[in-house]
């Protein structure tokens, strides 16, 4: 999940706080014309969160439809939802035929009705309210988006991926908050509303970029050039129940090392603050040596399936720190591996016309992945869809 840069004041808190007729609160008049919202995700076997998802958005008075995709009906998914239908009227479901994340909420877009419309991931649970705050963001105003707060449940049984994810997703907002970062240039799906007609006109999906990481950084950067601004507000508040076994997690860090490299390539005039961390950033010569001796096609899989199985060694001994900086190094290497690879594909394809630095620069460099395996097809949703939605942490390495 960007241009223009936004200041202090465009991350101000919720609206409520603003003056009267500021753009973002609207004034009394804007109040009594509430633009109308629809819920729109993408869905990939996830049936188990469904209901969960749907009481939560559903019980909001703001809530005009509930629109799932489904990209894929592989787990009954469709049978949960008619399911639901009974209780929740508003809830309807589409199909896709496999076409990805961001494709398929183009489908749901297409099929919304509702003047404003929030995306959500399925693994997102609103909080009260969220849905009617998102609402009031737009009334009387056009040409924002606007970015909730999604902090990751973490209990004791939280494993290394899932705390290092929610670290760096607090990370990302203290940027965002601080002004080191514009909303737009790190977009990061999951609680984000825009009016329909702009979606429409811009896109979700981009045609040029066929995968998950980084695509929401690449629809940001879209929506600015179209002239839209964004703004980030912690009130508009929702639960992101992360949750990643460590095939899962190294199976996303391949494709986030492809997106860096997408990222560069399709946006090579974008800030500095928008390019992900460096994957060398901030390690000993010997293990930088590592990095880019291991993140290599025939050596990343095994290496880092090896450190993620000492990770799950110290989760279980409660060993969080080093847990973290173990499975931080197994994904530093599949997103070098992701990187090449894609690197590679392009110099085969005849697709590297615009010139990207080495892995070890500033501007382009490794992402902040999760480790993983490649798949095949870059525009591919993983087989089992457990890191089909929130695919996007941008602080991290």
């Amino acid at each position: 999940m960007s241009l223009p840069t936004e200041g202090i004041g465009d991350l101000a808190g919720p609206a409520a706080d603003r003056a009267p007729g500021d753009e973002r609160d609207g004034g009394s008049d804007a109040r009594s014309s509430t633009p109308t919202v629809s819920v729109v995700l993408a869905s990939r076997n996830r049936r188990h969160l469904l209901r969960r998802f749907v009481r939560a958005v559903a019980a909001d008075p703001a809530t005009a439809e509930v629109v799932v995709v489904l990209d894929g009906d592989v787990d009954g998914s469709a049978g949960e939802l008619e399911t639901l239908r009974r209780d929740f009227p508003t809830v309807r479901h589409l199909s896709a035929d496999s076409v990805g994340q961001m494709a398929a909420l183009d489908v749901g877009v297409q099929a919304s009705t509702g003047d404003v419309v929030l995306l959500m991931d399925d693994d997102v649970i609103a909080g009260p309210g969220l849905v009617s705050a998102h609402a009031l963001r737009h009334a009387g105003t056009h040409g924002l988006v606007v970015l909730g707060y999604m902090p990751v449940r973490l209990d004791e049984g939280s494993a290394s991926p899932t705390r290092l994810y929610a670290s760096e997703y607090e990370e990302h907002c203290r940027r965002l908050e601080s002004g080191q970062l514009a909303v737009l240039e790190g977009l990061w799906l999951g609680n984000v509303s825009v009016r329909r007609d702009e979606l429409l006109r811009v896109g979700v999906a981009s045609t040029h970029f066929g995968v998950r990481w980084h695509a929401d950084t690449d629809f940001g950067l879209r929506l600015g050039a179209a002239g839209l601004r964004g703004v980030f507000d912690r009130e508009l508040a929702a639960t992101h129940l992360h949750a990643q076994s460590a095939a899962q997690f190294l199976a996303s860090a391949r494709e986030r090392g492809e997106g860096t490299w997408l990222l560069a390539h399709e946006h090579p005039d974008a800030p500095e603050s928008v390019r992900p961390a460096p994957v060398l950033d901030g390690l000993s010569g010997p293990a930088r040596a590592a990095v880019w001796l291991l993140g290599r096609d025939g050596m990343a899989g095994w290496t880092s399936r090896a450190l993620m199985g000492v990770a799950a060694m110290a989760d279980r001994r409660q060993r969080d720190g080093s847990a973290v900086r173990i499975a931080q190094m197994a994904r530093r290497i599949q997103v070098a591996a992701g990187f090449r690879g894609e690197a590679h594909r392009a110099r085969k394809n005849g697709r590297d016309g615009r010139e990207s630095r080495p892995m070890g620069s500033s501007r382009v460099a490794g992402a902040t992945g999760e480790g993983g395996a490649a798949s095949g097809d870059p525009g591919a949703p993983p087989p089992d869809s457990a890191a089909y939605a929130s695919s996007s942490t941008k602080s991290g390495r």
